[in-house]
């Protein structure tokens, strides 16, 4: 299926919890969030806004795949717990990790954590949430290995209880049956590279 059938909405409304753009050239200590919250949002390492590559108005994120990232808070606005949600980026992969960290939110590695990326050995988006060293959710897509250099626009959508993963619009593998809560942990929210 493709994502406008299954979701409403057109872009930043009041649903919108975070809305990063990248579209602050240089390499700066805050980047804006466009969305009607207008969270805090603090860069680590040497994230930085690049002319080089982008999709939207000639400027776009640039991570160099170790430690750069951008950092939000815990918020109680941006916990998911059992309601539907949609978290979407657009990736340029220059390379594979093995596990490219796209959103992720841990307190503890390895015990209380939540994480939507690509996974190269799987050759899969996925999306995994621990609690308590307890596996809760671990949801993968369908097969897909991206080609390297080229923009992707990723998504994981959950609505009523089913998950989805989107490439460029369209449904990657079956729908994935979970109804478990994704339980809250104090970590930070981070787009990029791995928060420990």
């Amino acid at each position: 299926g493709k994502i406008e059938s299954w979701i409403s909405g057109t872009g930043n409304d009041q649903y919108t919890k975070l809305l990063l753009h990248g579209d602050q050239v240089g390499s700066l200590s805050t980047y804006l969030d466009s969305s009607e919250q207008e969270l805090s949002v603090t860069a680590g390492g040497n994230v930085s806004g690049t002319t080089t590559q982008s999709v939207f108005g000639g400027v776009s994120f640039a991570f160099d795949g170790t430690d750069d990232k951008l950092v939000i808070a815990d918020n109680s606005r941006l916990e998911l717990g059992s309601s539907d949600f949609m978290l979407e980026a657009r990736i340029r992969l220059t390379s594979t990790l093995g596990s490219d960290y796209i959103i992720n939110k841990i307190q503890a590695q390895n015990t209380d954590y939540l994480i939507f990326g690509y996974n190269s050995t799987l050759a899969a988006l996925s999306f995994i949430h621990n609690s308590a060293s307890l596996t809760v959710i671990d949801a993968k897509s369908g097969s897909w290995t991206p080609s390297l250099d080229t923009w992707y626009h990723t998504a994981i959508i959950r609505k009523n209880s089913k998950f989805r993963f989107y490439v460029n619009g369209s449904q990657v593998g079956s729908d994935i049956i979970d109804a478990d809560a994704i339980v809250d942990n104090t970590g930070t929210w981070t787009v990029g590279g791995v928060p420990y």
